[in-house]
């Protein structure tokens, strides 16, 4: 099973990038921060010059398509700003197929988008989780990734694609959360896969103190 873990990122906040290679980061093989700088060594991959919040857009489609044209089964896409326990993912994803696993996981929001209140869509924040059988049909319907910038919202897109490709949403949002534990009161936030608005360093290390750190590589 090949699965990676796709970083939306950018230079203004690449502090982050380092907490993440200190804490859950530690051990995953296929850990990408896709951004407007480009360190090949670290898996850096450089999509864009912009450092504008509206430049997710391109960098959540291209990781998208990275993903795609390397063949990946799972694809767990992220900002920066989320914590990922990461065996708890792994137990997620291993008893399921990803060559018939239809939809794409994550928490689902309604009616929230001023422009079509009619759309749900699954929040970027705690982050989205895409199937090889899932990622091919969103790439066919895909155009090229900075012709959607002027949506501004990037899970917006996904979700507008996902409906143009007829991808169901599964909703995770007892394991996916997008705000942190204590928004929630969780007093064991290892029991979840992923938490949105781990900004800051602290943060960071106090969610690694409860974590098990990955043991081994998974292809």
């Amino acid at each position: 099973m090949k699965w990676g873990i796709f970083v939306y990122t950018t230079s203004k906040t690449e502090e982050r990038t380092r907490w993440i290679r200190d804490t859950w980061g530690k051990n995953v093989e296929n850990l990408f921060f896709f951004t407007d700088k480009s360190y090949p060594e670290d898996n850096f991959i450089k999509v864009t010059d912009d450092t504008d919040y509206e430049s997710n857009m391109v960098k959540n489609l291209d990781a998208l398509k990275y993903a795609y044209e390397n063949d990946f089964d799972w694809i767990f896409l992220v900002g920066d700003d989320v914590y990922i326990f990461i065996n708890n993912l792994l137990a997620y994803i291993e008893p399921r197929d990803p060559n018939t696993s239809e939809g794409v996981y994550g928490e689902i929001i309604h009616g929230t988008w001023p422009v079509d209140r009619s759309l749900s869509y699954l929040c970027g924040g705690g982050g989205i989780l895409f199937s090889k059988h899932s990622l091919k049909k969103f790439m066919g319907v895909m155009k090229d990734p900075a012709s959607y910038r002027d949506y501004i919202y990037a899970d917006v897109v996904i979700g507008l694609l996902m409906k143009e490709a007829q991808l169901k949403m599964v909703n995770l949002e007892l394991l996916i959360k997008g705000n942190p534990p204590e928004y929630y009161n969780i007093k064991k936030p290892e029991q979840y896969i992923s938490f949105h608005f781990i900004k800051t360093e602290k943060q960071f290390k106090e969610l690694w103190s409860k974590d098990k750190p990955l043991s081994r590589y998974k292809r």
